[in-house]
């Protein structure tokens, strides 16, 4: 809407203008910034093949050590059976019962443990005194944080729909009741998964900063999140990181933004105005035409022409009022449908809504203003002014 662009750009170049004046910064400045983030995004897409090669195998060798470890200290249970006599008929059977269990279950992982290893030509495994393991459990730490910012990420996202859905009109008692308890459920969830991430946080080389609840619930975008996810690099060297570039380059784009949104509405402002008129000169030639021939098609057309121009004269007092707000930049004129013959006008009254566009101020349309800043092919290529006179002096003749 308007209103809401209006509001925007008036709101938000205060605050740029203040933070631009802070950092030095300019539109050059916020478009590099928006391409290096891009660029640095798109890298994080997959992980590179020997990383993902190492991070399968110290998957397989975690699931192995484990199991490794309960069957030998099952084997020195069974081992110690010949000569123990601490042990009844029942602890014996259920020792063997473990050790035959806890064998086979260790036959299988070691099994897969050397298939990965030939296809991938790992000629010696991994001990966890080894440089390639230690690397290895580095990157395994890594991904477990990136998914515990993945967890965080979606239930904060959950939670910001429905606080949405918690401020939408028409929502009833009983589901507003429901969507709070679901605040409440999600709540204790982000929690949890927050005690996660600052978890995982901490075992990185070196230490992420934890988060807090205030920092999460107030998380404005989801590329906030997407920082995070990177522990291969160094970001904070980026000055595209920086809160107050991040802020200052978001309040750019999005008067940027409302500022294109006011051109498109500028447009469709007239290209509505021009076919609610072509609507009514329609309707006029289709009555007029029937009149003799068809006198019952004649008066539902007629009656259904006075509905039309109800709901047209509420449209236009819609948008006369949108004309007064401080700012506006458009036009209410009617302007001309390209390919339309322009004789169809001709003999036919105006319909009583175009007095509302009499004595209009018209200001500089934003397509002049903001020229350099967008590239928006119109539809709706000029203005009628034979029209205009014409219906002006058709209501001067009528009243």
């Amino acid at each position: 809407m308007p209103d809401q662009a209006l509001e925007r750009i008036d709101t938000k170049s205060h605050y740029l203008e203040a933070l631009a004046s802070r950092l030095n910064t300019g539109p050059n400045n916020y478009k590099s910034y928006l391409q290096a983030e891009r660029a640095h995004l798109l890298s994080l897409k997959s992980e590179p093949p020997e990383v993902q090669r190492a991070l399968d195998y110290m998957e397989k060798l975690k699931e192995f050590e484990p199991v490794k470890r309960e069957y030998d200290a099952a084997k020195r249970d069974y081992d110690n059976l010949d000569w123990s006599v601490r042990y009844q008929t029942p602890a014996i059977a259920a020792i063997r019962q473990r050790h035959q269990t806890l064998f086979r279950k260790l036959e299988l992982k070691e099994q897969s443990l050397l298939i990965y290893e030939e296809e991938h030509g790992i000629t010696e495994r991994w001990d966890p005194n080894s440089e390639s393991y230690k690397r290895g459990e580095k990157l395994l730490q890594e991904r477990n944080y990136r998914h515990a910012v993945d967890n965080l990420e979606r239930l904060v996202v959950q939670r910001l729909f429905e606080l949405m859905k918690l401020r939408m009109n028409g929502v009833g008692y009983k589901l507003r009741e429901k969507i709070s308890k679901a605040l409440h459920a999600r709540s204790v969830a982000i929690q949890t998964a927050l005690k996660q991430y600052n978890t995982a946080a901490s075992l990185l080389i070196p230490p992420r900063e934890p988060l807090t609840w205030a920092t999460v619930v107030q998380a404005a975008t989801v590329a906030d999140f997407d920082l995070l996810r990177d522990t291969r690099n160094d970001i904070c060297q980026f000055p595209w990181t920086e809160p107050s570039r991040r802020e200052a380059t978001n309040f750019y784009f999005r008067i940027k933004r409302a500022r294109k949104e006011i051109v498109h509405l500028n447009v469709e402002i007239t290209r509505l105005l021009t076919f609610l008129y072509n609507t009514h000169v329609d309707y006029q030639r289709a009555i007029c035409n029937n009149n003799v021939t068809d006198l019952p098609l004649a008066s539902y057309l007629s009656r259904e022409w006075n509905r039309q121009n109800r709901i047209a004269e509420e449209i236009v007092n819609q948008l006369v009022q949108t004309s007064r707000l401080h700012g506006f930049t458009g036009s209410l004129k009617i302007g001309s449908r390209v390919g339309r013959d322009p004789e169809l006008c001709e003999g036919i009254p105006p319909p009583a809504w175009a007095s509302l566009l009499i004595d209009q101020p018209m200001p500089m349309t934003a397509a002049q203003e903001y020229s350099a800043e967008d590239e928006i092919a119109r539809e709706v290529e000029h203005v009628d002014l034979n029209l205009v006179v014409e219906l002006i002096e058709q209501i001067s003749m009528s009243s």
